[in-house]
């Protein structure tokens, strides 16, 4: 198996809260990081762009959505499993 993708397995999930689950859009430092430990290349010829530039795209949006899906992700829990009742 390539480095790249043994890396992706390795890491996964990639966050705890299912809300986020994606590299690049939601973790966008996971990404970096994997792509820098597989010592992984762009095999695009043009528009060269590396992961930093590419994963620095997603920061804002990935810093946008961290509260509202941790939010949401918490509720979810309390809605299904409710704390019991001190009596």
């Amino acid at each position: 198996m390539q480095p790249l993708f043994m890396e992706y397995h390795k890491r996964q999930p990639f966050n705890q809260n299912m809300l986020q689950p994606c590299p690049c859009l939601d973790n966008p430092q996971q990404l970096r990081e994997m792509v820098n430990a597989a010592h992984a290349s762009p095999t695009q010829l043009r528009d060269y762009e590396s992961v930093e530039d590419l994963t620095a795209k997603c920061e804002v949006a990935a810093k946008t959505w961290s509260p509202v899906a941790d939010k949401l992700w918490k509720e979810k829990e309390e809605i299904i499993i409710p704390k019991a009742k001190v009596l």
